[in-house]
């Protein structure tokens, strides 16, 4: 345990005994603190940050020392400043003037320059920085001020790091500089010397480099003998960067005894750093430290003696190297896991792994005296993996351990009856139940562990007691005999005062709960429902999560769950969507509690016919909700339901279908109730006494009355056989025989034999339909199926494109086959992650095709508007200048080393052609080349995507409010905003800065509103994959995608265009942006696919009702109208879209948080959308019943 009071001098201690030993003492200076004020001249920038530390402690000297160099920068400064009153202040606005400004008498000018070509470094060309250069090296050796020569340092590195200057030199300059009487000349030679090795700007090849090198270690070495903390602490640091050149350049090491090395290994090196560990000041001490860690991260191996050092660093007075310490413990607890460390106070029994030595030294920092230090300890518990148990579980005891007890004194086996009863008269009785801490049986270093946990979670800081509950939660994720121990204690911290503590310990007990099973007794569940009524939503959320992953002891633990969500919708009604899903996971794991209560939860009696519910009510929909989840691991619930609660399933499923089961999740015994359900589900059970069973019986002999009721009873194991899905199958072999199909695929794509194009179609509709069935039933390929399949549809616009080339509808129809390839395409490339580089080539390989057919429907569209040829030509060079600029830029992409140069070989060589076309249309633009143009799009031929070594994910989100309220719509005020909220689960996202929330007005107006970043909440990391091997393999970046939480709310402003009194329907889709391939162009032709989209969907909507009345007469003459109006509403949408129309009244409705700039995006839908009803009131409806 560390003292309660902190010296406010932590080196005190220290800086005495240095002084008592006659080390750098001074009678005027001792134990005075002295603050050395800034020069003016070194006003540009910052000391570096290891000397910008929170104590100043200084000795005598040092102080005396920099005050003599500040007299005399503040002298010159007051000379400067003289010569400055008498003239007038002269501009030197040109580089060549500054240049010139440098060889001024005036101190001040020189200053002025110097900061003036700092401030303008990014200006200047590279000869004028190497110009720059050469001057800031020749004026150190002329320099006579200090300040000056500090900033002349500074002009070398940024010089050095601007242009492409060699090093070596600069280097040798700098270290002729450490001869000055300056302390802060050489630290900044320090500084800037270890900034070049790091920018990688010292040379290390030839022998001058390797000479240059031997002058910095030498250099080095005696500089940590420097008296001065700063001097000490920049070659420390400038120690941590050299040490991997001197790796690299494989400097020998000299054999002489007399003289230094010239050479030093890994281990010199660490000994020497390490030296400096005990050093008088804390700062430098806190320096050694950080060295040594650097060099961990550059790649070296630190010896075991290290460890020693750590420990000693663990009771240094001052926290900055307490934290240093506890971080060097725990990476080698890393390195040495097992290695066997002894206790000097113990016997050879009281050896123990490092590992766990390691873990209860970092427990007992739980205990110091400063906040970050146990903050920091706690966090470093959680990432221990191989501890042992009885360690772990000692951090939930404050009990001592016992199992290491040694009695370490050896017994008096000579001693007489005399001497043993005058060793019994000096024993001290001991209470029962306290622990002799004196006695030699106990091992005070075994203490460290005990209760580490129930302090961190006692602590009175919220940071402390937050980073203990983390590390618990990691370790419960590793330990699941762990996680029996940490239940209890986090179930306390359910009570925690701190809003975030709180959701913490919820969402790591929720962790443990996916990995590990929870019971929770009685009284853990009433602290656990207790949190149901916290004003914080996330708490609440949080807490419906932990629910859904724990068990309940008893059965009165249902009944008090089912009061206290009662309770809870009452409450806070907007919380019914995550109550809900909260209701299914429980009623998932509690069948048999759940049996129990089904009489009383729809309030059935055996004597009473059941009276139907409200089914509008959330308390009935909830248990609806848990009794049908229930009936998955009890069906035996079903029998006691009335006939009107399947109905009621069939209604509420369909509005809430993330919280209802599906009928292939229900066990089918064939009982009555579940041929109610299947009549509620497909209302196909064969009923008595129809027509069609009268035709049967009188045509055949007998009755067909036995077979009814056969036929009644597998009414529901029919129509549930019919929608199950075949899982027995093996769906691995059935993948890979689709796989194999698609290569089939490719073969038929570059034979031209006749009716190959027919043929090719058949085989991608049944290549499609058995993706889509592996999207269905196989989850582990699921995404890579539907990947497969867009891949396909892009394969089947291709072969519609080629069909349709040489046939007068080709202009008509070029434009909308284009713009739905290069919408296909860019969900493709931006929907999913873990594309590879030779994928993304694919995939733009169809843009090419795409781009190319879209230049031919507009060129038509051009001509036939009556544009003269001036302007014609204009046009066609424009276009064609952007499809030249893409095809030159997949070209780039195919020169990369990534991409697998034998697949596209054949490719390549066609687009090298296409290039060659293009541009001899582009100089030439007449009908000629243009037709000459139009020849290549039969000779495109897709290329592969190697699908079976793609790991994918798709990105993909949820809407769960605004739900479907077309029973009930908003009723709004005729003029007045209001507010819409929005909630949505995102999965496998990275960057939540393109994700917008996409609002269709009626007259397909879109609006898109980007929430701000605090409005998207992380859910979970994406770890727990179907496939293991998924670990940023093929990814475009290492950025890991994560589950996001979107909760964010939409003021609209009502339209008069809406009417009054009739529904209008507003649409909210979840979109993502992304950056196309050429700006303006791309996003035009993807606004006019989603207007085609849209153009579609009203006409499918309008043959549906015309169907209805119609018959099926109706409907192949529907479809025909549907193809034939789809080039006539192409034409008018491309007419509409060329020109950008004034901004009308529906526009204003999208809110006033929205920029034009972002309305402008590509986006990609990744959601379903959710249909929203609102109704405008008439103006002053109610005003004459008021008045």
């Amino acid at each position: 345990m560390k003292r309660a009071i902190q010296d406010p001098n932590p080196a005190g201690g220290r800086d005495k005994q240095a002084r008592n030993k006659g080390e750098g003492s001074s009678s005027s200076g001792i134990g005075s603190h002295t603050t050395v004020q800034p020069n003016p001249v070194l006003s540009l920038r910052p000391l570096p940050q290891d000397t910008r530390d929170q104590d100043t402690v200084m000795d005598g000297d040092e102080a005396a020392m920099d005050d003599d160099e500040q007299m005399d920068s503040e002298a010159a400064m007051d000379e400067d400043d003289d010569e400055e009153e008498e003239s007038d202040e002269e501009d030197i606005p040109t580089v060549e003037g500054l240049f010139k400004a440098l060889d001024s008498k005036r101190l001040q000018t020189r200053v002025r320059a110097l900061k003036a070509l700092l401030n303008r470094l990014s200006e200047l060309s590279n000869d004028d920085g190497l110009r720059l250069l050469e001057i800031a090296r020749k004026k150190l050796y002329t320099e006579s001020n200090k300040g000056a020569k500090v900033l002349l340092i500074h002009v070398v590195q940024a010089t050095l790091e601007a242009t492409d200057a060699d090093g070596r030199g600069p280097v040798e300059d700098l270290l002729n500089q450490l001869q000055a009487d300056s302390t802060e000349v050489r630290v900044q030679v320090y500084g800037t010397i270890s900034y070049i090795i790091k920018i990688d700007k010292l040379p290390r090849q030839s022998l001058s480099d390797i000479n240059t090198i031997r002058g910095l270690i030498t250099s080095s070495i005696a500089g940590l003998k420097d008296r001065h903390h700063r001097i000490r602490s920049a070659v420390l640091q400038l120690i941590s960067h050299l040490a991997p050149v001197l790796k690299v350049a494989k400097v020998p090491t000299s054999q002489s005894t007399t003289g230094p090395k010239a050479g030093y290994s890994q281990h010199d090196i660490q000994v020497i750093v390490s030296n400096y560990v005990t050093d008088p000041e804390p700062r430098v001490r806190k320096n050694a430290l950080k060295a040594l860690l650097d060099l961990h991260r550059q790649g070296f191996k630190l010896g075991l003696l290290m460890y020693d050092v750590a420990i000693l660093a663990l009771d240094d007075d001052y926290q900055e190297v307490r934290l240093q310490g506890l971080e060097l413990i725990f990476i080698l607890s890393g390195i040495y896991p097992n290695q066997t460390v002894q206790n000097p106070h113990g016997t050879a029994l009281q050896a123990l792994r490092l590992v766990d030595d390691a873990f209860v030294r970092i427990c007992d920092a739980v205990n110091d005296s400063v906040m970050l230090v146990r903050a920091k300890a706690c966090s470093y518990l959680g990432k221990f993996r191989s501890v042992g148990y009885n360690f772990l579980s000692q951090t939930f005891s404050k009990q001592i351990m016992a199992r290491l007890k040694v009695d370490a004194a050896p017994k008096n086996l000579a001693a007489g009856p005399a001497q043993k009863l005058a060793q019994k008269a000096k024993l001290i009785a001991t209470p029962e139940g306290d622990q002799d801490v004196t006695a030699q049986t106990v091992k005070l270093l075994d203490s460290g562990a005990c209760g580490a946990f129930v302090h961190g979670l006692e602590d009175e800081f919220q940071e402390v007691r937050s980073a203990a509950i983390t590390s618990i939660c990691e370790l419960c994720m590793h330990n699941p005999e762990f996680s029996l121990l940490a239940v209890d204690y986090l179930v306390d911290m359910f009570m925690d005062d701190i809003d975030h503590v709180r959701l913490n310990a919820l969402t790591s007990l929720c962790k443990i709960g996916n990995k590990a099973p929870i019971t929770f007794d009685t009284e853990q569940l009433q602290i656990a429902l207790g949190v149901l009524e916290d004003a914080d939503k996330d708490v609440r959320e949080a807490t419906h999560r932990m629910l859904e992953v724990i068990t309940m002891a008893a059965q009165d633990g249902m009944t008090s769950f089912l009061e206290s969500v009662a309770s809870n919708m009452r409450r806070f009604s907007e919380d019914q969507l995550s109550i809900y899903q909260c209701i299914r996971a429980v009623g998932r794991r509690h069948g048999p509690f759940v049996e129990v209560l089904v009489p009383e939860m729809l309030h059935l009696d055996k004597m009473f016919l059941p009276i139907e519910e409200n089914v509008e009510d959330m308390l009935y929909g909830g248990h609806l909700i848990l009794i049908f989840n229930a009936a998955i691991p009890n069906p035996v619930i079903l029998k006691q339901l009335p006939k009107y609660a399947f109905k009621h399933y069939t209604y509420l499923r369909d509005k809430y279908p993330n919280c209802f089961p599906e009928p292939t999740e229900i066990p089918c015994p064939g009982t009555q109730p579940l041929r109610d359900l299947a009549a509620a589900l497909t209302m196909t059970i064969v009923k008595p006494n129809t027509s069609d069973m009268d035709v049967d019986t009188s045509r055949h002999k007998g009755s067909r009355r036995a077979p009814q009721s056969a036929a009644s009873s597998s009414a529901y194991e029919t129509t549930i056989a019919a929608m199950r899905v075949q899982t027995e199958e093996d769906a691995e072999t059935f993948y890979e025989n689709v796989l194999h199909n698609m290569d089939r695929i490719h073969l038929l794509a570059r034979q031209h034999g006749p009716n190959y194009r027919a043929m090719l179609r058949q085989q991608i509709a049944a290549c499609q339909r058995d993706l889509h069935y592996i999207t269905n039933v196989h989850a582990k390929q699921a995404r890579s199926a539907e990947f497969a399949s867009m891949y396909l549809n892009c394969c089947d616009l291709l072969v519609q494109i080629q069909d349709t080339c040489n046939s007068p509808s080709f202009i008509m129809m070029a434009p909308i086959l284009s713009a739905h390839l290069f919408r296909l395409s860019y969900y493709m490339d931006h929907g999913f992650l873990g594309l590879d580089p030779t994928a993304k080539v694919s995939v733009g390989y169809f843009r090419v095709l795409a781009n190319l057919v879209w230049f031919f429907g507009m060129v038509q569209k051009r001509s036939d508007g009556g544009s003269s040829l001036s302007m014609t030509k204009e046009y066609l060079q424009s276009m064609l200048q952007l499809a030249i600029k893409r095809v030159s830029d997949l070209q780039f992409q195919m020169d990369q080393p990534e991409v697998d140069q034998e697949r596209i070989q054949r490719h390549r060589i066609m687009l090298g052609d296409l290039r060659v076309a293009m541009l001899k249309a582009f100089n030439s633009p007449t009908t000629m080349e243009i037709i000459k143009l139009m020849g290549n799009i039969v000779k495109f031929v897709p290329m592969e995507i190697d699908i079976r070594h793609l790991r994918l994910q798709r990105i993909t989100a949820d809407i769960i409010r605004p739900t479907m309220n077309r029973d009930v719509p908003l009723e709004v005020h005729p003029t007045f905003p209001f507010m819409v909220p929005v909630e949505g689960i995102m999965r496998h996202v990275r960057d939540t800065q393109g994700v917008a929330v996409q609002v269709t007005f009626p007259g397909n107006v879109v609006r898109y509103y980007y929430p701000p970043a605090d409005h998207f909440t992380v859910v979970e990391d994406d770890v727990d994959r179907d496939d293991d091997d998924l670990e940023n393999e093929g990814m475009d970046d290492l950025v890991p995608s994560r589950t996001y939480r979107l909760r964010t709310s939409i003021e609209i402003f009502p339209d008069v265009a809406w009417g009054t009194g009739t529904p209008t329907d507003l649409r909210f889709t979840l979109t993502r942006a992304f950056q196309p391939d050429l700006v303006g162009h791309d996003e035009f032709i993807c606004r006019f696919a989603e207007e085609i989209t849209f153009q579609n969907r009203q006409q499918e909507q309008a043959q549906l009702l015309q169907g209805g009345i119609g018959g099926s007469r109706s409907g192949s003459s529907g479809s025909n109208a549907l193809a034939a109006n789809m080039s006539s509403a192409a034409s008018s949408m491309l007419s509409r879209m060329a020109t950008p129309a004034a901004p009308s009244s529906s526009s204003a409705s999208s809110g006033s948080s929205l920029s034009s700039s972002q309305q402008n995006q590509s986006t990609l839908e990744i959601s379903k959308s959710t249909t929203y009803y609102v109704s405008r009131k008439a103006p002053f409806e109610g005003l004459g019943t008021t008045l």
